[in-house]
């Protein structure tokens, strides 16, 4: 559970987001969206820290409004599209694989099994998201990642291989 509430977003371009609120740009509004709809989850919990430090350094002129998942008539499978067609400005999209398929690699099962080697792989991943995202006419902002994950059944098995049929 402690990794739950260690939702960590590496690194948001506060700064660049600052710059956009100028005088001229004031009262700047962002539709956000993300994939989960319980308000309570770390997740959201997550996207809201980093809205409240935007909007913050941006002296409240910049306000970005996060709608949870089903509030708008957005797929999961579609969130990454969405902003790319600008139906919303940002998004945290946890199906994004289906369009930048080389973020797969942060998922690959027992590869990354603490705190130091997530650091080590977002920063050899990050330039391959950047161009990958780029290619679909998007800016990525960032990345959290999700605690271990719970594998279960309702048998018992003693083998990972999957072509043993089960007893």
């Amino acid at each position: 559970m402690k990794s739950f509430a260690n939702v960590v977003v590496l690194f948001l371009f506060v700064g660049l987001l600052a710059l956009t609120a100028s005088p001229a740009s004031a009262k700047t509004r962002w539709t956000a969206y993300t994939y989960a709809s319980v308000a309570t989850s770390s997740a959201v919990q997550g996207l809201n820290k980093a809205i409240d430090s935007i909007e913050n350094k941006t002296g409240k002129n910049f306000k970005i409004n996060l709608n949870l998942g089903g509030t708008l008539h957005i797929k999961a499978a579609n969130i990454t599209q969405a902003v790319a067609d600008g139906i919303v400005d940002m998004a945290s999209d946890y199906f994004y694989l289906g369009n930048v398929p080389i973020g797969g690699v942060l998922s690959l099962p027992m590869l990354i099994r603490t705190e130091d080697e997530w650091a080590k792989a977002i920063k050899v991943m990050e330039p391959y998201l950047k161009e990958a995202f780029e290619a679909q006419g998007l800016v990525f902002l960032g990345m959290y990642r999700y605690p271990e994950q719970t594998l279960f059944t309702n048998y018992e098995f003693k083998t990972a291989d999957m072509s043993v049929s089960r007893q």
